[in-house]
């Protein structure tokens, strides 16, 4: 017999008061004297030890281990009897085991209620492309040809062309403000395939050591306190190599352990191909996530939307306490709806069994995804899970077959 008492101390987090009989500790102390039984004992042959002589020699171990095991079954009474989806687990501030009484205290978060929209046989418009199957083959060709291209270090006389590998240092400013979150030393880039449209062309023709001073205009997209507005960059070139391209011939085939051109190409124009599937893919899975935020109504909690808030800006290589106000809400805003969409997620999953992965299958795909990047599946688990990024990453993981799931029972309107 047990007594749960249950108080919410602000939304959707819990204070837990519990008490349990002496029943329930004697269960539970029986339990642990089980894992204990062929524990060793000085001057005893191995699993000779009486259970009374382990009660003494272990009896700190016992009690302990008693203690711990009786605070999971109060959060796991606690869960059942009061009906509740817990977010995250337990903070327990006090425990006492005596004699045959057992109390404990903890904090729990829990995920917030709310009444599902319908997310079945929704109607999702048919994108379009930003790239063709053929364009995007010539493109993959030309990666492949600077992939196993000769690079070539600049010289004193070389400057900046198209396609280059160059090192850069830059600060910038908002007038005359320094934008500490824009400023960065060593960035690596390639010519072309800079995020910020003209960054990169303002670099084109710097030698090394040269400074050049440009304008941008940040795109909208941007950080909301920059967003839209002229900023001036300040970059040093450091390094940079060039890049002698190969000929798109039979040994470049060869390198991709390809018997010729033409096999090289069928198998370019199947990655070109696969890559367009995929564009389209992820087009509908945006739109489905838009329709499901949008059509659900949830009051989420404010810790679960600063916690995602700072890991997104911990993601973006930024600082929270660098941030100005308005960049903060913007993060806090995108991070309301990215827990919004993970809690719609989460109870899709409840109620579809097609929609769940097991802990297995994340294991089995973050293993196969380690392998084929040429990584040792079992050493990147283990320096994630220390990390801490793996529950994180298993719940992305999560979340993009449930919405792959959804995703197939929508209808594509031309």
């Amino acid at each position: 017999m047990q007594t749960i008492e249950v108080k919410e101390t602000e939304y959707c987090k819990l204070q837990v008061d519990y008490e349990t009989d002496k029943d329930q500790i004697n269960l539970k102390r029986d339990e642990v004297l089980k894992a204990f039984k062929d524990a060793p004992v000085k001057g005893f042959r191995p699993k000779t030890a009486s259970l009374e002589v382990i009660k003494i020699q272990y009896r700190k171990e016992i009690q302990d281990a008693t203690k711990r095991a009786l605070m999971e079954q109060a959060f796991h009474d606690t869960l059942f009897e009061k009906e509740l989806k817990p977010f995250g687990t337990p903070n327990f501030t006090n425990s006492l085991l005596q004699g045959n009484k057992f109390s404990c205290s903890f904090e729990m978060q829990t995920r917030p209620t709310f009444e599902l929209a319908p997310y079945k046989k929704l109607e999702l418009p048919k994108q379009p492309v930003q790239f063709t199957i053929e364009e995007l083959t010539q493109q993959f060709l030309q990666e492949l040809r600077l992939r196993f291209g000769e690079s070539i270090p600049f010289t004193e006389t070389d400057f900046v062309q198209a396609n280059d590998n160059v090192i850069i240092d830059y600060d910038c400013f908002s007038g005359d403000i320094r934008l500490d979150n824009l400023c960065l030393k060593g960035e690596l880039l390639t010519i072309g395939r800079s995020k910020l449209e003209g960054f990169d062309n303002n670099l084109l023709g710097m030698k090394i050591g040269d400074v050049r001073d440009f304008l941008i205009t940040v795109p909208e997209t941007g950080l909301p306190s920059v967003a839209g507005k002229l900023v001036k960059f300040s970059a040093t070139l450091v390094m940079g190599s060039k890049t002698q391209p190969v000929a798109l011939d039979d040994e470049l085939a060869k390198k991709m352990q390809k018997a010729d051109f033409a096999e090289l190409l069928q198998y370019c124009t199947g990655m070109a191909s696969a890559k367009v599937s995929e564009m389209q893919r992820q087009a509908q899975v945006q739109q489905l996530s838009s329709r499901l935020v949008s059509d659900n109504t949830i009051k989420v909690p404010d810790f679960l939307t600063l916690s995602e808030a700072q890991y997104l800006v911990a993601s973006a290589k930024l600082k929270w306490e660098e941030l100005s106000q308005v960049d903060i809400e913007k993060f806090l805003s995108v991070g309301e709806t990215n827990v919004k969409l993970a809690l719609i997620l989460e109870q899709i999953r409840e109620e579809e069994l097609e929609a769940q992965l097991s802990d297995q299958e994340v294991l089995n795909m973050l293993s196969n995804s380690a392998k084929q990047n040429g990584q040792d599946p079992e050493k990147l688990l283990k320096s994630m899970n220390d990390m801490g990024y793996l529950t994180v990453l298993a719940a992305r993981l999560r979340d993009e077959f449930t919405l792959d799931y959804v995703v197939k029972q929508a209808t594509i309107v031309e």
